[in-house]
C-alpha cells in the first residue's frame, strides 16, 4: 500500500500549532474515562511520535531528497511548537499543560529525533547486518555513550533499530541496566515497533528498504491517511508508548527477569541462564558495570551478576569485576562483591588483570588493593607471577608494602629474600609499615617452600 505521506506531514504541522495542540488534547480529554494530565500528555506525544516515525518511514521509502524534506519540516514543526508553548501568552491551565509537556513527554520526543532520522537512514540505505546480535551491539552503544561518543552511539543503535524494524527482539533486561539515554532511545524504538505492529497502513515486520519500495511501487495511486480512523484503530487495538512498553519475553528474558528478584537464589539463576552462558555473559557483564557507575543497574543487580560469572568462572567476570573496582565508590557492597569475584577466578582472572595493570598508575591504590585480594585466594603459580610484577612496578609508601604482604603469602622463599634485599636498600622512613612488615617476612621463613611447587 502506497500512502500519502505529505497529508500526515500536513496533519502533524497542524497538531504542532498552538491551536493544534489544544484542539488534539481536549479530544483526547474528552475520550477519557478519568481524566490524567500525564496519560493526556502521554498520549498527545505518543501519536505526535507514532506520525513522526511513520512520516520518516514513508518519505525515505520515496526518495533521499524527499526524506531530507520530511526531516527538516518536521525539525521544524517540533521547534515551533516549543517555541509557542514557552513564549506565548496563555491562559495559566494551558501554560501548565504546555510547560509540563515541555519537560517530559515533548523534551523526550525531541530528544529522540535526532535518533529516528539517524535510524531511518541506516535503514534505507542498508548499512547494518540483518544477522547481527543486538545485544553486542547495545553494549558497543553503551561503551560509546560513557565516551561522550554521542554520534558514534547514534549510528550504532540505528543499526539495532533498523534490526528491530526487520523484527529483532529487543531484551528487557536493557530498561533495567543500559545508560539512561540509552534506555529513552530504546523506549522510542520499542514503542515505534509495537505501534507499527498495530497500526494500519503497515505490514511489520518490514523486509529491507528495496523490498519495501518495491511493494509500494507495484500498488497504484496512493492512500491518504484518515488521522480520526487512524487514532481509532490504535484505541481499539490497543496503542502503545513509551509508558507502556510491551515486550514479548523468550525463555532467556525470564531467567534474566530473575536476575533482579532477590528472592531467587544466584545458583538458581545461574543454572537456568547456564545453555546461554556464552551468549549472556557479555550481558551480565554490563549489568555489573552499569551498577557500579550508578547509570542504571542498582548494587543488587550487579552483585548478583558478578556471583554468577565467579560461578561459571568466566573471562567476563574478571573483565566485569575490574570494570566495577575502577568506577565503584569503595563502600559500595558492589565494590566488595568485585573483590569476591577477583578472589574466587584467582588464577583465571590473571590475563586480564594483567592488560587492565598496563593502562594504569603504578603506584594507583588498585594496584595494592588487587595484590592484597589476589593473595587471599587460591595459591597459584601465575597469581604468583602477577603479584611479583606489581611488587617491582610499586614503590614503598605507595603500594609497595601491600604487594610485598600479599606475595609472602603466597610467593617462594626466594620471593621473601628479594623483598628483604628491597627493603634494605629502602630509606629508613620509606613506609610506616616496614616493621610489621618484618615481623610478617620473619613469621613466613622456614615455612614457605622455596620451589614454588602450587597446585
Amino acid at each position: 500500500m502506497r500512502v500519502d505521506y505529505r497529508q500526515v506531514m500536513k496533519e502533524i504541522e497542524s497538531m504542532t500549532t498552538m491551536d493544534g495542540f489544544v484542539s488534539t488534547c481536549l479530544d483526547i480529554r474528552d475520550g477519557m474515562m478519568f481524566y490524567d494530565r500525564e496519560l493526556l500528555l502521554t498520549s498527545y506525544s505518543s501519536t505526535l511520535e507514532l506520525l513522526l516515525v511513520s512520516t520518516l518511514f514513508w518519505a525515505g521509502l520515496e526518495s533521499s531528497d524527499e526524506a531530507e524534506e520530511a526531516e527538516a519540516r518536521m525539525g521544524e514543526a517540533l521547534s515551533g511548537l516549543r517555541k509557542e508553548l514557552s513564549e506565548s501568552l496563555l491562559p495559566l491551565d494551558v501554560q501548565a499543560l504546555g510547560e509540563r509537556y515541555l519537560n517530559g513527554p515533548g523534551w523526550a520526543l525531541e530528544q529522540r529525533f535526532p535518533m529516528y532520522i539517524e535510524l531511518f537512514q541506516v535503514y534505507r540505505s542498508g548499512a547494518y547486518d540483518p544477522n547481527d546480535d543486538v545485544d553486542r551491539l547495545l553494549i558497543t552503544v553503551q561503551k560509546q555513550f560513557l565516551q561522550g561518543l554521542w554520534e558514534e552511539g547514534l549510528h550504532t543503535l540505528a543499526q539495532v533499530g533498523s534490526q528491530v524494524m526487520r523484527g529483532a527482539h529487543l531484551r528487557p533486561i536493557w530498561f533495567r541496566i543500559g545508560h539512561a539515554r540509552l534506555q529513552l532511545y530504546l523506549a522510542g524504538i520499542q514503542t515505534m515497533a509495537n505501534n507499527f505492529s498495530v497500526a494500519p497502513y503497515f505490514s511489520f515486520p518490514f523486509e529491507d528498504a528495496a523490498t519495501e519500495r518495491q511493494k509500494r511501487s507495484t500498488v497504484g495511486g496512493s492512500v491518504v491517511v484518515d488521522l480520526g480512523a487512524f487514532r481509532n484503530d490504535r484505541s481499539d487495538k490497543g496503542s502503545f508508548t513509551d509508558r507502556r512498553i510491551v515486550i514479548e519475553p523468550d525463555q532467556l528474558d525470564r531467567w534474566l527477569d530473575q536476575l533482579v528478584d532477590p528472592a531467587v537464589t544466584v545458583e538458581k539463576v545461574a543454572d537456568g541462564l547456564s545453555p546461554y552462558r556464552d551468549k549472556v555473559a557479555p550481558i551480565l557483564g554490563e549489568a555489573a558495570r552499569s551498577s557500579a557507575d550508578g547509570e542504571a543497574a542498582d548494587s543488587t543487580v550487579g552483585a548478583r551478576a558478578l556471583q554468577i560469572l565467579a560461578l561459571w568462572g568466566s573471562r567476563e567476570g574478571a573483565e566485569a569485576a575490574l570494570n566495577v573496582l575502577a568506577e565503584a565508590d569503595p563502600w559500595d557492597s558492589v565494590f566488595e562483591e568485585g573483590l569476591r569475584c577477583l578472589r574466587s577466578l584467582g588464577h583465571k582472572a590473571v590475563p586480564s588483570i594483567r592488560r587492565y595493570l598496563r593502562g594504569q598508575r603504578q603506584d594507583g591504590p588498585l594496584m595494592a588493593v588487587l595484590a592484597d585480594t589476589l593473595s587471599k585466594g587460591r595459591p597459584s603459580k601465575r597469581v604468583a607471577g602477577l603479584l611479583r610484577e606489581i611488587f617491582d612496578s610499586t614503590h614503598w609508601g605507595h603500594g609497595r608494602e601491600v604487594a610485598a604482604m600479599a606475595l609472602t603469602r603466597m610467593g617462594t622463599g626466594e620471593d621473601i629474600q628479594n623483598i628483604r634485599h628491597a627493603m634494605e636498600k629502602a630509606p629508613r622512613d620509606a613506609s610506616p609499615y616496614m616493621q610489621s612488615l618484618q615481623e610478617t617476612l620473619a613469621n613466613m621463613e622456614g615455612r614457605v617452600d622455596g620451589s614454588g611447587d602450587y597446585s
